[in-house]
């Protein structure tokens, strides 16, 4: 009974919706910020862009990468990040899970101690930040 609170409590704590994590650095001209509904995922090259920044942003560990919400709160954070050092662009260079495996040690009664190992998966989306003219 106190094993199956334990991996409920687990679940739901690994569940639990944090922010991504956000690394950004910039590699050419900062522009004036911009609104992030005007940041647009670009598929082709343009013809004519400046780069501005390398954008990366992570999700909380997680037990499962399963929730399609998932990539849209990383893109729309990689969004936030854009607008902010005004580019009008973003070119999505990679997309990927990493899975770390997590050791989770305790005591159930002071006396019997239990020890469980579990993946942790944590979504990663980098871009690169441009402005199109």
């Amino acid at each position: 009974m106190k094993i199956t609170a334990l991996l409920l409590l687990t679940l739901f704590l690994g569940g639990c919706a944090l922010k991504p994590t956000l690394e950004s650095e910039l590699i050419g001209q900062a522009r004036p910020a911009i609104a992030p509904s005007e940041v647009v995922l670009v598929e082709r090259l343009p013809e004519k862009f400046d780069r501005i920044a390398v954008l990366t942003a992570m999700s909380p560990p997680r037990l499962s990468a399963t929730d399609p919400k998932l990539t849209d709160e990383l893109l729309a954070s990689l969004k936030t990040q854009a607008a902010e050092v005004g580019a009008n662009g973003l070119i999505l260079t990679t997309l990927h899970d990493e899975t770390k495996p997590v050791r989770r040690t305790g005591s159930l009664d002071g006396n019997q101690g239990f020890a469980i190992t579990e993946n942790q998966i944590q979504r990663v989306a980098q871009a690169v930040a441009i402005y199109i003219d």
